[in-house]
């Protein structure tokens, strides 16, 4: 890169990322916001957990900690709210269809931790499982520790493969400069230092 040129908006910005991604306090604002991502599904959780994980690798069980509990605080309020609309919920599955929703019930008490820590181990919340669960009697505690533990494999195995990957990753022809750039950039914003 040409030290007399300025830098574009872009790397500015990847610059200032880099810089606040490398702070201790943002895992705990990144893990916060990602509670939300039960309620509203475009907030960047996969994204946040993969930049720390790259940012900060030293911290990956802290971070498969965080966003791990965070799903599981999620699958709480989700909770919180199934409960209110608890009594409505079911007398309209009893209104449009009976037979399916007691059929449907039966499985989810019988089967529906298992499927919750199933649906638990892809990137995106079971936002309308784990409510389908809650309606049909699942215990909140059980719900919530098969998202905490599907959750943790998740992340354990995304974080995991970051912080063990830039090595290998370097010898790809591309994406190497690009895991190199990062690399340096990281340790000038530890460092304190422009890059």
């Amino acid at each position: 890169m040409d030290a007399s040129r300025p830098f574009s908006w872009s790397e500015r910005l990847i610059r200032r990322l880099v810089a606040s991604g490398t702070r201790k306090r943002s895992l705990a604002g990144f893990a916060a916001l990602s509670v939300g991502d039960f309620f509203v599904p475009a907030l960047p959780t996969q994204t946040s957990a993969i930049a720390l994980a790259l940012l900060q690798p030293r911290r990956a069980v802290w971070i498969v900690a965080s966003f791990a509990a965070a799903a599981a605080m999620g699958a709480l309020l989700m909770a919180a709210i199934v409960s209110g609309i608890d009594g409505y919920a079911q007398a309209l599955a009893n209104d449009v269809a009976p037979e399916a929703w007691a059929e449907a019930k039966a499985l989810l008490l019988r089967h529906g931790p298992w499927v919750v820590l199933a649906a638990s181990l892809f990137p995106t919340p079971p936002r309308t499982l784990v409510a389908a669960a809650l309606l049909a009697g699942t215990p909140v505690y059980i719900v919530a520790g098969a998202v905490l533990a599907g959750k943790a494999v998740w992340f354990g195995l995304i974080v995991t493969l970051l912080v063990t990957a830039p090595q290998r990753l370097q010898r790809v022809p591309w994406l190497g400069k690009q895991v190199q750039r990062l690399d340096v950039l990281r340790r000038a914003s530890a460092l304190g230092e422009p890059s």
